[in-house]
C-alpha cells in the first residue's frame, strides 16, 4: 500500500490544480481525459466521479491501470494507480456532487483507485524522480508501471 504525501493530497484537493487521467486503449495507445472530479478520500486512494467517461470505463474494465497527472505552476505529479472498483455509497457521492454542482455536473458512482507509485514531473531538479512506490512494483523511468 502506498500513501500519498500530504502536499500531493493538498494539491489534488485544491480546485485550481489541473488534473488529467490516462487509461490504456484496447490497441495499447493512451486515452487521456480532463478529470475535474478527482479527490482523495484516504491517503492511499484516489476517487473519481464517473461523469461522461464511457471510453475510460471500457478501458478500466479491460485493464485496471490508470495514471493521473496533477499540476499547478511548476509543480506536477504523476500518480500511477490500479482501479479497485466503484462505489455508490451515499456519503461519498454526496460530497463529490457538492463539488461537481459548481460545474453543473452530477454523478451517482465513484471510481476508486489504489495508489501504486508517485513521480515528480514538475520543473526542477527532481523531475522524473520516483517519490513513492509499492513494494511489489518494478521501478521504471516513469509512467505506467512496468509489467
Amino acid at each position: 500500500m502506498v500513501q500519498l504525501p500530504p502536499f500531493i493530497v493538498d494539491a489534488i484537493r485544491r480546485p485550481d490544480t489541473n488534473k488529467v487521467m490516462s487509461t490504456v486503449n484496447e490497441d495499447g495507445t493512451p486515452h487521456t481525459v480532463v478529470c475535474g472530479s478527482l479527490t482523495v478520500p484516504e491517503p492511499d486512494t484516489i476517487a473519481v466521479g464517473r461523469v461522461w467517461l464511457r471510453t475510460t470505463g471500457k478501458n478500466l474494465e479491460r485493464d485496471p491501470r490508470a495514471e493521473f497527472l496533477v499540476w499547478s505552476g511548476k509543480s506536477a505529479y504523476s500518480i500511477v494507480c490500479d482501479f479497485k472498483g466503484a462505489t455508490k455509497e451515499a456519503d461519498h457521492v454526496l460530497k463529490m456532487n457538492e463539488g461537481l454542482d459548481k460545474m453543473n455536473m452530477f454523478t451517482g458512482t465513484l471510481w476508486l483507485f489504489e495508489v501504486k507509485s508517485v513521480y515528480d514531473e514538475g520543473l526542477g531538479e527532481g523531475a522524473g524522480r520516483q517519490i513513492v512506490r509499492s513494494s511489489g512494483e518494478k521501478e521504471n523511468a516513469g509512467g505506467l508501471p512496468a509489467v
